[in-house]
């Protein structure tokens, strides 16, 4: 009898952490439970809580998984590439360009965010999670204007995320969304620089 390869405790846990932000992105974050997570990884409630004892704990993990993702798509856009204009309008237009991953990341981020307004242990995490976004972003911001103190480039950051998270509602994660006609994300990436460039 062939014996069944067991997850080892990393895979385990990568894979709860899968299939829980695969059931936020399907059915909303009122289906989040651990008995949920753990119906949809195939294994028993108090198998899921030897790695993710509480609901809190998972949020977490949800939140940290995001974040490492996120921060190793914009590790790109944070290094010197030489000319650091190309380098705004070519993150401006990653974050503005729908794809499958990138849908899927902005379905979850909705989801979580609007558990964060009825959770305290989400909208800590999704302050940790946003943070990161602003740093990327206002580090950009300064590189692309020096003459901006960190705190204007702090602000400035807010209104481009603003801009940014605003594009959304009309090109962003729908069964029918598409990436912006190439007109559209041209006058969007146009408004990000007149952002970061303003005096």
């Amino acid at each position: 009898m062939a014996k069944t390869k067991k997850s080892g405790a990393p895979d385990r846990k990568a894979e709860i952490i899968r299939e829980a932000r695969m059931l936020m992105v399907e059915q909303g974050y009122g289906a989040l439970s651990l008995r949920a997570v753990a119906e949809r990884v195939g294994i028993k409630l108090a198998s899921l809580q030897y790695h993710v004892p509480t609901k809190s704990a998972l949020l977490s993990l949800l939140v940290e998984d995001a974040v490492a993702q996120y921060r190793s798509a914009l590790t790109g856009f944070s290094e010197d590439r030489g000319n650091v204009e190309e380098t705004f309008d070519e993150a401006m237009a990653w974050l503005l360009t729908p794809s499958r991953e990138w849908n899927e990341l902005a379905k979850f981020e909705i989801q979580f965010w609007a558990l964060a307004f009825v959770d305290e242990t989400a909208a800590a995490a999704l302050d940790e999670y946003l943070s990161l976004y602003r740093e990327f972003l206002a580090d950009l911001i300064r590189r692309l204007n020096p003459d901006l103190s960190k705190a204007q480039a702090g602000r400035r950051a807010i209104a481009l995320a603003s801009l940014l998270e605003g594009s959304m509602l009309f090109y962003g994660p729908r069964p029918a969304g598409a990436s912006p006609p190439r007109s559209a994300l041209n006058d969007l990436i146009a408004a990000a620089r007149a952002i970061a460039l303003s005096r």
